[in-house]
């Protein structure tokens, strides 16, 4: 029975990609690509490895028979490699349906760890992070207001510290704002903005003063948050 591996990919430096990544990538005759334009460009970040296997698209929209052709080439004895745009799969990224299928297969499950915006964002944090809750992207219109509400109910001294989120540069002075409506303009935050890329930047303060710094804002965003203690 073959293996489908998870492998996580550089989110920007093209140094940050694991040995062991490149080997699995260079073995398998089979990647499941969020994005297969993407795949290829990582590809070519490589040059001195050679990658010979065949890429096919896996995003939310692979599902039913499209979805159990592509486990049926894993169950046939074909190892592949799921990997996302950038980061770690299933990180606010497609794949647990893939998964939920090749485990009913008895199709092994292989974990390559790597490149991570969440983690890379939380070795910075200048406070305490557990126990942290980790939200991905809020929701952009129904359900936004009710999941900040939820948050503020679980902080507390014996409740959850902190709390990571994505966020595009389009909305992210929306979040900022929401996230000081909820909690209070002190609210501690870490920012990193464009992690691991050439314009990487990674900023502590006040919610209030983030707001302020970030009025204009560029690039792909995560933000660690300091619940209030209660």
């Amino acid at each position: 029975m073959a293996t489908l591996f998870t492998v996580a990919t550089p989110i920007g430096n093209r140094q940050d990609i694991t040995i062991r990544a490149l080997e699995i990538l260079e073995r398998v005759p089979l990647v499941l690509a969020e994005d297969t334009r993407q795949a290829r460009k990582l590809f070519s970040l490589y040059p001195e490895s050679e990658f010979a296997a065949q890429v096919l698209r896996l995003d939310e929209h692979v599902v039913g028979d499209r979805l159990a052709k592509v486990v049926d080439q894993i169950a046939d004895g074909a190892d592949a490699a799921l990997i996302s745009d950038a980061g770690t799969p299933q990180v606010s990224d497609p794949g647990h349906l893939l998964i939920q299928e090749c485990l009913k297969r008895g199709i092994a499950i292989v974990p390559i760890p790597g490149p991570s915006a969440a983690t890379a964002l939380m070795s910075v944090a200048d406070f305490p992070i557990q126990p942290m809750v980790f939200y991905g992207f809020l929701p952009k219109k129904k359900g936004r207001e009710t999941s900040l509400k939820r948050l503020k109910e679980m902080s507390g001294k014996y409740g959850v510290a902190s709390v990571l989120i994505y966020e595009s540069p389009e909305r992210v002075v929306r979040t900022l704002t929401d996230l000081q409506t909820q909690f209070g303009s002190e609210t501690h935050v870490v920012v990193g903005r464009e992690l691991t890329k050439q314009y990487e930047e990674i900023w502590h303060g006040s919610v209030a003063q983030a707001l302020t710094h970030f009025d204009t804002p560029r690039g792909e965003f995560a933000i660690l948050v300091q619940l209030p203690a209660r």
